[in-house]
């Protein structure tokens, strides 16, 4: 239901939303975000990003983001919530989207199929969780996004799998380029099967065994082991 008008103006309607002066509002904020970081000022990005996250303008182009640019904008979390008309936007927008004591709601789990047959777990939050984020996002990014590495692509905003293309391709597309790519899954690099002793060379390959490199403690040069369990950390491959 939306929010009642106390001092005589018509109730809000999405219609009404000047989207270029909201757009130009948010990127104000956001440019002394990036200016306050460049320069040092950790006091004052703090303050920025309190005051981006709080302003009625984040809040739209938030809302607007999950709800009508999402691909995934008609699956509802764990509420089975969706907002899927103007009407539906405006009273997400009169609920009280504010940081402070804010508690998201439990994902809604779900399981996609992969490419090689398993299933991948999937967690979807409510409409309402996902705004949030949307919010949070859009302080964030100003201050964090120019930190990032230069030549990195996965989730960084205007880039995209063609730009990741385009660099291995001027990498190794000259002459006396590199010809072996390094393959990292990142995410399993430091758990405990990291940690192996130093294997003099290639060891004879066991029944049903696979080769795999896996980086050791401290980091140091790879070494070549034959396992059977769990996917390679570090591999390597020949370029085409």
């Amino acid at each position: 239901m939306q929010a009642e008008q106390t001092d005589g103006r018509q109730p809000m309607t999405w219609s009404d939303v000047d989207w270029a002066a909201t757009e130009a509002a948010v990127r104000r904020i956001q440019d002394r975000i990036f200016r306050a970081a460049k320069a040092g000022d950790g006091a004052k990005v703090k303050n920025l990003q309190k005051l981006l996250v709080r302003s009625r303008s984040a809040k739209l182009l938030a809302i607007r983001q999950v709800t009508q640019q999402n691909a995934g904008r008609h699956t509802p979390g764990i509420d089975g919530v969706v907002c899927k008309t103007p009407k539906d936007r405006v009273t997400l927008l009169e609920s009280g989207l504010d940081l402070k004591g804010y508690k998201p709601k439990p994902v809604r789990r779900v399981y996609i199929p992969k490419a090689n047959g398993k299933l991948r777990p999937l967690g979807i939050p409510t409409v309402k969780d996902r705004v949030m984020q949307a919010v949070v996002k859009l302080a964030l990014e100003p201050e964090w996004e120019p930190r990032f590495e230069a030549n990195s692509y996965g989730f960084r905003p205007g880039r995209c799998t063609m730009d990741a293309i385009e660099a291995i391709y001027n990498a190794l597309g000259k002459k006396g380029s590199s010809r072996w790519i390094l393959d990292a899954d990142i995410s399993g690099c430091l758990d405990g099967s990291s940690d192996y002793p130093p294997v003099p060379g290639e060891t004879a390959k066991r029944s049903a065994g696979v080769s795999k490199t896996l980086m050791r403690r401290p980091f140091r040069r790879p070494c070549r082991i034959w396992t059977a369990c769990s996917s390679p950390r570090f591999t390597r491959c020949r370029t085409v």
